[in-house]
């Protein structure tokens, strides 16, 4: 198949569309995520239990978004990645709109699962893009880049979120965040360059291998294997916490939602973003010296953060629990650039989207589909016996979990050097 190389897209088109995914991206969390903050108005509004909140905030989004995540990879590494990014951000975008529209459980979870089919069709080909678009000794910045969608959206989704369901409810909310990316679905597919067909042909489905011989040679690499369990294992703790922590300062500190969204918020906002775009700038500086950095700067921040975030669950104030979480999520927030890079690094040319998709299903079916629900059920089974402090110590529960992904991220780092080298000669090949 043929391809512009990075090279043939010019500077200002490549940040450009860099730019504009990046803000795809920061829809992408802020409907995804604004869900945490009016956690207790939609409690109160239709009468739900903790168990069925963690269905609607994790399973109901994760189970389509992850299973589907792949399929369209597949599609993304053979057909036009920017027509299907552009369908999928109208679609979730419209489906955010009729969260606000639930009149019970059922509708809710059914406009959530609407949500996840749209989403998953952001991200597998979006990277594959930037892959695309950018050298190697660039790519993990440019990944952080486009990753600051993540803190950016949880910022204003808490902000948002919190301000128009104080003053108008928890509908509006929803409605006011999803409508403008049925714009913004029209405004990627006039910015975005796709540089298969810029000067290329567009690969057929004869130059990929079949589905399982695809999944089983990404498999076989032993980096891309730990990089799957450590990133699902981060995800499950921090999509569990943070899913929880407002309910978490609301319950055990008093706070409002429009107080847990001004003071968790643009503390949540800086420290990410720090950590996001710090992160895959060290990791690249590093990683042109000795690439396994990528993976042990990872492992080294996973395990810092559990002190810090014990810290955050049992501080006596909400200002201390807090001031105590600007640590954990600047440490935690540096894996999403480079954990990208490094499948981008060792993954086959024609299936880029494909590993990227893969990473995203088991972290979102094992953190977003089970963290927030796993800390739901633990804090209603601990209610009994410890009252108000129950989701306090169903969080403590899963907290060791990211001791495990540290230990998945330094066994990746082992054979780092080596995989990229055998995918840059050609022994791994799709």
């Amino acid at each position: 198949m043929a391809f512009v190389t990075s090279a043939a897209i010019s500077a200002p088109r490549r940040a450009a569309a860099l730019g504009t995914l990046t803000l795809l991206y920061f829809f992408n969390f802020v409907d995804r995520q604004i869900i945490a903050i009016l956690v207790e108005p939609i409690k109160a509004d239709l009468g739900l239990a903790d168990w069925q909140l963690g269905v609607v905030s994790g399973v109901a989004f994760a189970a389509l978004y992850a299973t589907l995540g792949i399929p369209i990879a597949r599609l993304a590494d053979r057909a036009h990645r920017v027509n299907i990014i552009s369908v999928a951000v109208a679609l979730w975008s419209a489906m955010t709109a009729v969260c606000g529209l639930a009149q019970n459980f059922v509708h809710l979870v059914l406009a959530r699962v609407g949500v996840g089919v749209g989403e998953a069709g952001l991200t597998p080909p979006a990277h594959s893009l930037i892959a695309d678009m950018y050298p190697e000794r660039q790519r993990a910045t440019a990944l952080a880049i486009y990753q600051l969608g993540v803190p950016t959206g949880a910022l204003f989704g808490l902000l948002a979120g919190g301000l128009i369901a104080e003053a108008w409810g928890w509908r509006v909310a929803f409605i006011a965040v999803g409508l403008p990316g049925v714009l913004l679905a029209l405004v990627a597919k006039w910015v975005i360059p796709e540089p298969r067909t810029t000067g290329g042909l567009m690969p057929t489905a004869a130059e990929q291998p079949p589905f399982i011989e695809s999944l089983a040679l990404l498999w076989r690499i032993h980096t891309f294997r730990q990089l799957v369990l450590g990133f699902a294992l981060v995800s499950f703790v921090t999509f569990g916490y943070n899913a929880w922590l407002p309910a978490l300062l609301g319950r055990m500190h008093g706070l409002s939602t429009a107080d847990i969204a001004l003071w968790l918020g643009p503390v949540g906002f800086v420290s990410g973003v720090a950590g996001t775009f710090l992160g895959g700038l060290a990791c690249d500086r590093l990683g042109q010296r000795e690439p396994r950095w990528y993976a042990w700067l990872l492992a080294i921040g996973f395990a810092v953060s559990i002190p810090f975030l014990g810290a955050v669950f049992l501080a006596p104030s909400a200002t201390l629990a807090i001031a105590a979480y600007v640590v954990p999520n600047f440490l935690i927030g540096m894996n999403m650039g480079p954990t990208f890079a490094m499948a981008q690094f060792v993954a086959p040319e024609g299936l880029r989207a494909m590993a990227s998709s893969i990473l995203l299903f088991f972290a979102n079916m094992i953190g977003l589909g089970l963290g927030p629900l796993t800390v739901g059920a633990l804090s209603d089974a601990l209610a009994p016996s410890a009252g108000a402090g129950s989701l306090r110590l169903a969080l403590l529960v899963v907290l060791p979990v990211l001791a495990w992904c540290a230990l998945h991220y330094l066994l990746a780092g082992r054979t780092l050097r080596a995989e990229i080298r055998a995918t840059e000669t050609g022994e791994t090949s799709a």
